[in-house]
């Protein structure tokens, strides 16, 4: 079983350093992104909901929605659903995980 981790493990490394990669190693392209916010979505058959949202580094090129590998040393790697939701003031880009 995917161990689940808590909202609170996130709202911790609130401003930390993530690295986003395609499942695939042998594409060999990744981003660097900062957890920009952590955002409680209330709780859902005694689980709690929430919602990631990070920043991109400027001058790096842009992920489709998908699915990739999200590592942070705090908390190794995860396989989530990535969603771009658009330019943030000051990044390029800023991407969106929802846990519910």
């Amino acid at each position: 079983m995917i161990e689940r981790l808590d909202v609170s493990r996130y709202r911790a490394l609130e401003g930390a350093e993530f690295t986003l990669a395609p499942l695939s190693e042998s594409e060999g392209w990744a981003l660097s992104l900062r957890l920009e916010s952590v955002r409680d979505l209330g709780a859902r058959d005694g689980l709690s909901c929430y919602s990631l949202l990070f920043a991109q580094r400027e001058g790096e090129s842009y992920a489709p929605q998908g699915t990739y590998r999200l590592t942070c040393s705090a908390l190794g790697e995860q396989v989530v659903l990535v969603v771009p939701v658009g330019p943030g003031p000051g990044t390029r880009m800023r991407y969106e995980v929802i846990f519910n």
